[in-house]
């Protein structure tokens, strides 16, 4: 995202980057904040992460470090999704640990905002990061892991 994506954004309210790798050019982005004071933004992406820019962190509604994605189940599906393919290339026969990932019951209708609310609070992040931004890969590397949303 730079100037020319930023300056397209005319009524966007809330700009997210949970995106890997650098999507988002900060100065630009800071620029752009500057000029719209009504943009909020969310960032778990960092350009030159684990050294993030501080005025942007500031910035930010949303701060955490690189961390959208991390639930006890994501990571056995993703290391159950690693033992396969180490099984598939080497002839192994490693057995991962199951996780149920089939559609929950009463499927994504019955996952509310009150349930994800109750999950997470990102806000949560966003204060251990702005009081010590130093610490970006512990946080990151350290993080206490949170259940996905249930939706029954």
């Amino acid at each position: 995202m730079n100037e020319h994506f930023l300056a397209e954004l005319k009524q966007c309210s809330l700009l997210i980057n949970s995106a890997r790798g650098p999507v988002v050019n900060t100065s630009h982005l800071l620029e752009h904040l500057r000029l719209n004071s009504q943009l909020q933004v969310a960032i778990d992406c960092w350009e030159g992460e684990p050294n993030i820019n501080p005025a942007l962190l500031q910035r930010a509604f949303v701060a955490t470090p690189h961390i959208a994605g991390y639930s006890a189940e994501g990571k056995t599906r993703g290391t159950a999704m690693v033992i396969d393919r180490l099984n598939a290339h080497f002839g192994w026969n490693i057995q991962a640990k199951q996780v149920d990932a089939s559609t929950p019951t009463g499927g994504a209708a019955n996952v509310t905002l009150s349930r994800i609310a109750a999950s997470y609070n990102p806000l949560d992040d966003t204060r251990r990061l702005r009081n010590a931004p130093h610490e970006f890969e512990a946080q990151r590397n350290h993080y206490a892991l949170r259940h996905e949303v249930e939706s029954a």
